[in-house]
């Protein structure tokens, strides 16, 4: 019988053996039986028990088909009973599979390396599902409410009694009703799209807009300093206020709030090769300390806090003159594009960048894709320089 036959009755065998009563019940003795091989082939194949834990992990289907649960879902344009749905077909798997899990959660032989396995897996289950909620339901955070999920399961299985929810269906309810409470609040940032077409400036352009605001007064220079040094939206930093601008000699950045958190994001000394100033002098704080009026907003105009539509018009007048391809002007969208594939450029790690953006890995694919043409690119033109 070939090799790769034996391998998969091995690890199916296990896994059945897992399942229905644990990890540590199970003897390799028991798994060879099953499988019809003697120990020998056992060993030969995986070494020990440990490695055949990881290959059923690794290998096997059941393991392999996790991030397939949402196609088992019956499609439905109502995203609360899509969630619903997805939530207990999930639960279902897991219910299955409930001895195995706890083995995986409390017994000695689920040894780091395995429970690294699983949260590798776990991990590729999640983005293939995020996928597709990105595409059915862009609105919902998909990786919160799996790591709920989780948690809800790792609840049941090892705590004997609890007072957390009555039911799974009144933990899903409370569940779903969270998440969309906070799909609310997050609404303003969520409609604007992040493009899959990713079009950042030209370095001349950017210091030309910058040059520009600053001829154009003080709180404009400071406003675009801040679209250009922090990669935030218009109605992100229409929303500001004084307090949540921190600036001392070691540190520059904004507290921005993203539904009920706080975020910190620092403001660039230096744009696309070129210093604007330092932590404690820079277009802001130049614009904070002239300041005479009491509005607590960061910027305001006419006593009131600015606008997004006002932003957006200030960004027009700077760029007048300034033609994309198309004959179009550069959007205000690009000055955010610009320096999220800077950031990146500069060396910053795609988990960094979704935490300062409050964005998803799959949204900030597009930047790192854009990032690595323009890398390519430069080493492309270095390498075609006469050498000295």
């Amino acid at each position: 019988m070939a090799s790769s036959s034996t391998r998969q009755r091995l690890i199916q065998s296990a896994l059945t053996l897992f399942t229905s009563g644990g990890i540590s019940a199970a003897t390799t003795r028991q798994i060879a039986e099953a499988a019809e091989v003697n120990e020998v082939t056992l060993f030969r194949q995986f070494g020990n028990k440990q490695g055949l834990i990881l290959a059923v992990i690794e290998e096997s289907e059941s393991f392999q088909g996790l991030g397939s649960i949402v196609h088992r879902v019956p499609a439905s344009g109502d995203v609360v009973q899509l969630l619903r749905d997805y939530a207990s077909a999930t639960l279902e798997v897991c219910d299955r599979s409930s001895e195995l899990l706890r083995s995986f959660l409390g017994e000695p032989d689920a040894a780091i390396a395995i429970r690294r396995a699983l949260a590798d897996r776990l991990s590729v289950a999640n983005q293939q599902i995020a996928q597709y909620f990105l595409r059915t339901a862009p609105s919902v955070d998909i990786t919160i409410f799996n790591s709920a999920l989780l948690g809800y399961v790792m609840a049941e299985l090892t705590l004997e009694s609890h007072d957390l929810w009555r039911d799974r269906a009144d933990f899903l309810d409370r569940l779903i009703q969270v998440c969309f409470s906070e799909s609310a609040s997050l609404k303003g940032l969520s409609d604007r799209p992040l493009s899959s077409l990713v079009e950042d400036l030209p370095d001349h352009w950017v210091h030309q807009i910058l040059d520009r605001s600053r001829k154009s007064g003080v709180q404009e220079s400071a406003l675009a300093y801040v679209l250009l040094a922090s990669g935030l939206a218009p109605e992100e930093i229409s929303g500001l206020n004084r307090q949540q601008y921190i600036s001392d000699r070691d540190q520059s950045y904004l507290q921005v709030k993203l539904a009920s958190k706080f975020r910190p994001i620092p403001l660039n000394q230096w744009i696309l090769g070129k210093r604007y100033g330092s932590y404690t002098n820079n277009p802001l704080t130049k614009w904070l300390k002239q300041r005479k009026d009491d509005q607590n907003a960061l910027f305001a105009l006419d006593g009131q806090p600015i606008s997004s539509e006002q932003i957006s018009q200030m960004w027009q007048s700077w760029c007048e003159g300034v033609l994309r391809a198309d004959g179009e002007l550069p959007t205000v969208l690009q000055a955010q594009q610009t320096w999220c594939v800077e950031m990146l450029m500069r060396g910053i790690t795609a988990e960094n960048l979704s935490i300062l953006t409050g964005w998803t890995i799959l949204q900030i694919q597009p930047y790192i894709d854009r990032s690595s043409i323009k890398l390519a690119l430069a080493q492309a033109m270095q390498l075609d320089q006469k050498s000295n």
